[in-house]
């Protein structure tokens, strides 16, 4: 499993910098410009959001502060190839991470979870901000809109539900079934409620940092997209609709047009950050294989 996780580490480091040589002409016009502070004011503030991830990540993980180094490690490493591989195959990617991390614990699942909740809602109330204050929001994003938070409300209302059901149920089953299903309910309910339990631990005493590292996240995130609108137009783009595609866009964890636009931007900024990632993971483990007894 050593071996194995090795070199998916590898992989994506090497992924990165393949990505960041075929990048190489951009970077090299980029760097070759008049002004070059807005290309890495742009390039600042969206590293900065992923910085805030893995603050957002480590308050999440308090109870297990040794795994702390690990899971952001494994968040540097598994940031660009979760954010470019197609049809959301990288998220599963990230998702793995976690559970090496986690050892095939539900809490890799639950720190996911919890990350895309608060993603999900932060950016419902930053949208609702624009509309309130006058922003234009195109039609096809106000679905989308409408869509998510719908989805979400109606997904917590369903856990909260759920999870109060379960317990009526286990009494149930407990008290009158003998059965092959009923021990099988049991199981699942008794998997559901440690689920139910391990999202509480993560955030037991630590929600009002979690929202606001979120709200941050968004902020730097919006503030980065920000700079490159007005980089590329002279005219107000904050209003614009795109300002509102691009929101959405970002929410969905993938890295659109990644070689022109704003997508340049994210995947540069990614990508040197597993290479970074990857370059701490291997430091490590040939300083761990030299301190082995020979």
């Amino acid at each position: 499993m050593r071996y194995i996780l090795s070199i998916i580490v590898c992989l994506s480091g090497l992924a990165a910098l393949i990505w960041l040589w075929h990048l190489s002409p951009m970077i090299r016009q980029t760097i070759s410009q008049a002004d070059i502070l807005k290309p890495l004011l742009i390039i600042f503030l969206y590293l900065l959001s992923h910085v805030l991830r893995m603050v957002r990540l480590a308050n999440l993980t308090l109870d297990q502060r040794r795994k702390i180094p690990e899971l952001l490690l494994a968040h540097t490493i598994a940031s660009f190839p979760a954010a470019v591989i197609p049809l959301k195959l990288g998220e599963l990617f990230r998702i793995g991470a976690f559970y090496i991390v986690f050892d095939g614990h539900q809490k890799a699942l639950a720190i996911w979870l919890i990350e895309r909740i608060g993603d999900v809602l932060t950016l419902i109330l930053f949208i609702s901000l624009l509309g309130a204050v006058g922003v234009e929001i195109p039609q096809t994003v106000r679905n989308v809109f409408i869509v998510f938070s719908a989805v979400s409300i109606l997904a917590l209302l369903g856990l909260y539900s759920l999870s109060h059901t379960f317990v009526f149920l286990n009494r149930y089953l407990v008290l009158t079934s003998s059965s092959d299903r009923g021990l099988r309910l049991l199981k699942l309910s008794y998997v559901f409620k440690q689920f139910e339990l391990t999202i509480r631990d993560c955030l037991k005493g630590r929600i009002a940092a979690f929202w606001l590292s979120s709200a941050l996240i968004w902020i730097f995130e919006i503030l980065a997209y920000s700079c490159f609108m007005s980089q590329v137009s002279d005219r107000d783009m904050l209003s614009d609709s795109s300002f509102a595609f691009g929101l959405f866009g970002s929410l969905s964890n993938q890295v659109h047009g990644a070689g022109q636009g704003f997508g340049f931007f994210q995947s540069f900024s990614l990508a040197c950050l597993t290479l970074c990632g990857t370059i701490i993971f291997l430091i490590f483990k040939f300083l761990k294989l030299g301190k082995q007894p020979r």
